[in-house]
């Protein structure tokens, strides 16, 4: 019998309904969910399953048998990865809400591309951005025919490559390992990719190696052209980025990820150390990508198949 620990009444309610109505009984028989409380100082040596997407040496003093951790998401960032391999603890994680982070991504890349946000604050200011001759003085780009670099080619920027394709947009990916995949190009480095490219796409994993790694270097080529991040903000250095909107300039920048979060303590903030929201041509949406109506249950599927399946290895 799995006990299986979650750490939040809402978490809980719905892990209890998708067992009781999305799993046969056979399935679902050998899960047991307990309500965790994360202020917790109480050692709860039953649970050997969690689901959470945070766990640091303090849980594990909480929870001292854990084998398995399940993430309800695709980011592994909030976990200390090598206490839990010096630990033997397994992770695992689902994709399975990728199509929707990818439509999202394809949404702020066609406001941006469009102008549509800098053309509705225009005319909530009555202005029509037009000569006396009733020409058009502001004009924005098509996605059509675009060279789109997506700079993480896992599940998200698969959605996405397949979103792309009644655009004809050509697709330019970072090289990794020699992996070669259809209608794509590699590139070797992300400066290389970025002077290809019309648009960069942000929706690698935040790890050692790519935090930071969108820096001055490859925002540079991007110059007047379009960048969207989807992943986590400081994959995008933001420093640069900021020099880059304010001296350099972009076409457009938009982001569903951030550097810094609101908390108890503090429920309004800026998501920037910078005042990004003052540029026309940045737009800002609160890490909801994946608050699309029905994601959050198939999430949770997701996770709880991986965790039946998990009584069997």
């Amino acid at each position: 019998m799995i006990k299986l620990g979650i750490l939040n009444k809402h978490e809980y309610t719905l892990i209890t309904d998708l067992l009781e109505n999305d799993f046969s009984q056979h399935e679902s028989k050998d899960v047991t969910p307990i309500l965790l409380q994360r202020q917790d100082n109480d050692v709860h040596e039953e649970i050997t399953h969690l689901i959470s997407g945070q766990f640091s040496e303090k849980d594990l003093d909480n929870l001292p048998n854990i084998q398995h951790i399940f993430v309800p998401y695709t980011g592994l960032d909030g976990l200390d990865l090598d206490l839990l391999h010096s630990h033997k603890i397994h992770v695992h994680n689902t994709s399975s809400h990728a199509p929707f982070i990818a439509e999202r991504a394809l949404a702020l890349l066609l406001a941006l591309q469009g102008k549509l946000l800098f053309s509705h604050q225009k005319l909530v200011q009555r202005d029509w951005s037009r000569d006396g001759r009733g020409h058009y003085t502001e004009f924005w780009h098509s996605l059509f025919h675009k060279k789109v670099a997506i700079y993480g080619y896992g599940h998200i920027g698969k959605h996405l490559h397949d979103l792309l394709k009644p655009f004809a947009c050509s697709v330019g990916i970072l090289d990794y390992k020699n992996r070669t995949y259809e209608d794509t190009i590699n590139f070797p480095t992300l400066e290389t990719l970025a002077d290809w490219c019309d648009i960069m796409v942000v929706t690698v994993p935040l790890n050692d190696s790519t935090e930071g790694s969108v820096n001055q270097s490859v925002l540079t080529p991007l110059k007047d052209k379009t960048l969207v991040n989807v992943a986590r903000g400081p994959i995008v250095d933001e420093d640069a980025l900021y020099d880059t909107l304010k001296n350099i300039g972009l076409y457009g920048f938009a982001s569903d990820v951030w550097y810094c979060y609101p908390s108890k303590d503090q429920p309004f903030m800026y998501p920037s150390n910078y005042n990004l929201h003052q540029f026309d041509n940045v737009i800002m949406t609160p890490h909801d990508g994946g608050a699309e109506i029905s994601s959050r249950r198939v999430r949770y599927k997701d996770t709880l198949r991986q965790v039946i399946k998990s009584t069997s290895q």
